[in-house]
């Protein structure tokens, strides 16, 4: 049986269950570099007049390379490292730009209810019997938490996690800290609440109000891809994404923002001296140059798009033997 599904219906499947990783069978041996991207890589204001992603602009500077890139939305290093796995063993390109997107080592990204969908598109490329894979997929069988449990999850550690804030600033941790805030923290004029903005400042506490560790199971996943990378003999690159300190200092202050700083520090001085090639953008775009204006996104116009580009460019040309 296992022989007759690998004839006839694993293909057309892994394609519509797994695209990403179908793609990854198809393109690898064809990229010099191949980039792995979320929605920052792939999201345009609807007044840009340069439609192309990080990846593309990217591309465009160094022609003497050929690129290839995979975007998913809501995906992370956990998801990268499966499709460094789905890649054809014989061919894997030189360079992997992984996209770093600090927000989603938060505990609200970790327990998403996007997540389960993520893990059902993995679960064709496992390295079992594909027809096993296929019943499995049938069965609902893969790591996940129901709605409840990611719920319970994110709500403890919001609650209990200790923040390595000053001394003598009084909120300690992110449930503290968004109860402040969320009770009036802002009034209008007229004495009454300010709910955008108070709303818009909560939303920056929970999105960037933790400090990594090496247990974080992000760090986990970006330690895998090290080591994947180590044995694959491959440049590695991570590409950390910028993220709104200009709004994150205005609405929140400036506890907030050492925090993101501390986060960023901890990625670059961790596998730097790994062999990595870190490309840190986190303050490289201006908070104007961001699409969502109410929410916490990397979500970029074409100004943000282009520098972030120019730079993950720059950097790979300095770098990077000719093909």
């Amino acid at each position: 049986m296992e022989v007759l599904y690998r004839i006839t219906s694993f293909t057309s499947d892994l394609k519509k269950f797994s695209p990403e990783q179908y793609r990854l069978l198809h393109i690898s041996d064809s990229a010099d570099i191949l980039f792995f991207g979320e929605s920052s890589n792939t999201t345009f204001a609807p007044y840009d007049s340069i439609p192309y992603s990080i990846a593309e602009l990217a591309a465009q500077q160094m022609p003497a390379w050929r690129w290839k890139s995979i975007t998913k939305h809501a995906s992370h290093a956990g998801i990268y490292k499966q499709w460094l796995n789905a890649l054809n063993p014989k061919s894997v390109p030189g360079c992997i730009v992984i996209t770093v997107n600090l927000r989603s080592c938060n505990a609200d990204w970790r327990y998403s209810a996007l997540e389960p969908a993520l893990q059902q598109a993995l679960v064709m490329g496992k390295a079992r019997p594909r027809l096993l894979n296929r019943f499995l997929l049938a069965l609902g069988f893969y790591p996940h938490l129901s709605e409840r449990l990611a719920q319970k999850a994110k709500l403890t550690e919001w609650d209990t996690t200790s923040l390595p804030v000053s001394k003598n600033y009084p909120y300690k941790t992110v449930r503290a800290w968004d109860d402040a805030f969320a009770n009036g923290y802002y009034c209008k004029p007229d004495g009454s609440w300010d709910m955008d903005k108070i709303q818009l400042a909560c939303h920056y506490i929970k999105s960037y109000a933790f400090a990594l560790h090496a247990e974080n199971s992000r760090i986990k996943d970006l330690d895998a891809i090290v080591q994947w990378a180590q044995i694959k003999k491959c440049t590695l690159v991570f590409n950390i994404m910028a993220e709104n300190l200009n709004y994150a200092e205005t609405l929140v202050g400036p506890e907030l923002t050492r925090l993101m700083r501390f986060n960023r520090d901890f990625i670059v001085k961790r596998y730097s001296t790994k062999g990595v090639l870190v490309i840190d953008h986190l303050e490289s775009v201006k908070g104007a140059d961001y699409i969502d204006q109410n929410w916490t996104t990397e979500h970029y116009n074409q100004n943000g798009r282009i520098a972030i580009a120019k730079k993950l460019s720059q950097v790979l040309l300095k770098n990077l033997l000719n093909p």
